[in-house]
């Protein structure tokens, strides 16, 4: 059973449906232990609407628990102090689950991805839609726009392969499920659903599998930094 704490105690942690607490709860794979709030009212609260067994904290010096899996759910500016003051104070971190964006500067962020990769540490940033399986929708059948739809499909994704009887996969591994609505105009639509389970769940699931795998995290660090880039880019335009 890996131990959680979870840092930040606001809606994305503890209020939204698809939130951080939840997320633990529905993982047979994780039990929190921490919560950590700079208003510490708000962490007894949430610990006591969701009857968790844990303690709470003011601030992350403060945590005394071993810990394998922490959530950064705090404002962006403070992501990377967080994450600095957690890998002091809790050597036993094996995973991070980052709300995003992973920061808001540059700096910020490669520190973090730089601090993670040396202490052997998964970053994984909760971009969470990347945890869901999109549907690609075209109308009128295999026989009349189904060419278009499979083209379409290989200019955003590149060399797609089938994967099962209704989904292709791409290069990078993400699956697509594939739509064919029986008549109507010439749609196509690219969407990705929300999941029954809870997209910030299946984000868990995902990082649990990367600790005891030792593999990177489908939304690494790095991925968060190249998405927080192009927002500086055209924020800055």
């Amino acid at each position: 059973m890996l131990r959680v704490g979870i840092i930040g105690i606001g809606r994305i942690a503890a209020e939204f449906p698809d939130n951080h607490v939840l997320a633990y709860l529905g993982c047979n794979d994780t039990e929190i232990k921490a919560l950590c709030d700079i208003n510490i009212g708000k962490a007894w609260d949430c610990a006591e609407k969701y009857n968790l067994k844990c303690n709470c904290y003011e601030n992350v010096a403060e945590i005394k628990e071993p810990l394998d899996i922490i959530s950064i759910c705090t404002r962006p500016e403070t992501h990377a102090r967080v994450l600095w003051q957690a890998l002091i104070k809790i050597p036993t971190i094996k995973g991070v689950y980052c709300e995003k964006p992973i920061a808001t500067n540059l700096k910020d962020a490669q520190e973090m991805i730089d601090w993670c990769r040396k202490e052997g540490v998964v970053l994984q940033i909760n971009h969470q839609r990347r945890f869901g399986r999109p549907t690609f929708t075209f109308a009128r059948g295999m026989e009349n726009t189904g060419t278009h739809a499979f083209d379409l499909l290989r200019i955003y994704f590149g060399d797609i392969k089938k994967y099962d009887e209704n989904s292709v996969i791409t290069p990078s591994g993400l699956i697509i499920d594939i739509n064919e609505i029986k008549g109507g105009g010439h749609d196509f639509d690219f969407k990705v659903p929300s999941d029954p389970k809870g997209l910030v769940r299946k984000g868990v699931e995902h990082l649990v599998e990367c600790i005891r795998e030792k593999k990177e995290s489908i939304s690494s660090g790095r991925d968060g930094y190249e998405a927080l880039k192009l927002c500086l880019e055209f924020k800055h335009e």
